[in-house]
């Protein structure tokens, strides 16, 4: 992955809302449960996604994340949005939903 200087990220945050930060971690110094212990302990919301193949195949990659802008969720067509204000609204199509608020960022 790219290494970005301070500097193209003052530039980035001049142009955009959000600028993502990352850092890589090797699995063979931190598991990815440790890390996320440690979030979990800076902030009530931390949260994991990884990659998968199939079912079967766990991916190469894990997103790891705290104390996020937004949290979306969906369940049996009703969408909840918590951010600065909460919004639940009735959903056939949550895909599109969540493209659409993507879509400000």
């Amino acid at each position: 992955m790219n290494q970005l200087t301070l500097d193209t990220l003052k530039t980035y945050a001049a142009e955009y809302p959000i600028v993502p930060v990352y850092k890589e971690i090797f699995s063979d110094t931190r598991t990815v449960v440790s890390v996320l212990k440690a979030l979990k302990r800076v902030s009530k919301t931390a949260f994991l996604l990884e990659s998968a193949d199939n079912k079967e195949n766990w991916g190469r990659y894990s997103f790891l994340g705290y104390n996020p802008l937004l949290e979306i969720t969906c369940k049996a067509g009703t969408m909840t949005i918590k951010g600065a204000t909460t919004q639940t609204y009735r959903t056939a199509k949550p895909n599109e939903e969540i493209r659409r608020i993507m879509k400000e960022y």
